[in-house]
């Protein structure tokens, strides 16, 4: 009986141990997104100049702001350049309907990225853009909804005959 109580304790003592292990790997890849706040995509509204005074074609006329924001699980930058060098005329007319890009200018109104704003970029000063790549912000900090706004402003003056002259903007994100 001893015996019986003694292999019964001692089976009680002993516990039985299994162990499984599994390795979990996951692949993050370098991400970026730009995109306007107002449409939550990467075009934003269309935005107009209307030239409605005389006064206004020598002081210029410009835009309410426009909000940008980056995405990114890096560090970043952002540079901007239209696509041609002239805009596009629409009108009637013949002669004097070739406005360089450079009669668009840009100003970085507010920027909360933690990056640097671009030389010239600073408001109250506006820089005129063209098909080379300038840069905007340099150093935006990785993290989501990384915020800046801009504001366009254009001073045609009194060479460039009347209809509708437009121009694309392209802003591009790098991860240097």
């Amino acid at each position: 009986m001893k015996q019986l109580v003694y292999i019964f304790f001692l089976l009680l003592g002993s516990s039985y141990t299994a162990f499984s292990q599994q390795i979990i790997q996951t692949e993050i890849p370098n991400i970026i997104e730009l995109k306007f706040t107002s449409t939550e995509t990467t075009s934003g509204d269309l935005v107009i100049l209307p030239f409605s005074t005389p006064a206004s074609f020598n002081t210029g006329i410009t835009s309410f702001a426009e909000e940008l924001t980056v995405n990114s699980n890096n560090n970043f930058n952002v540079s901007v350049k239209t696509n041609s060098a002239n805009f596009t005329y629409t009108g009637t007319e013949i002669a004097n309907t070739t406005m360089p890009a450079s009669k668009l200018l840009m100003a970085v109104t507010s920027n909360a990225t933690g990056g640097a704003i671009g030389s010239g970029f600073t408001s109250p000063s506006y820089k005129a853009l063209g098909t080379s790549n300038a840069s905007l912000i340099t150093g935006g900090l990785a993290g989501p909804d990384q915020l800046f706004t801009i504001r366009y402003k254009t001073i045609p003056g009194y060479s460039y005959a009347g209809g509708t002259y437009t121009i694309d903007v392209v802003f591009t994100a790098t991860q240097p």
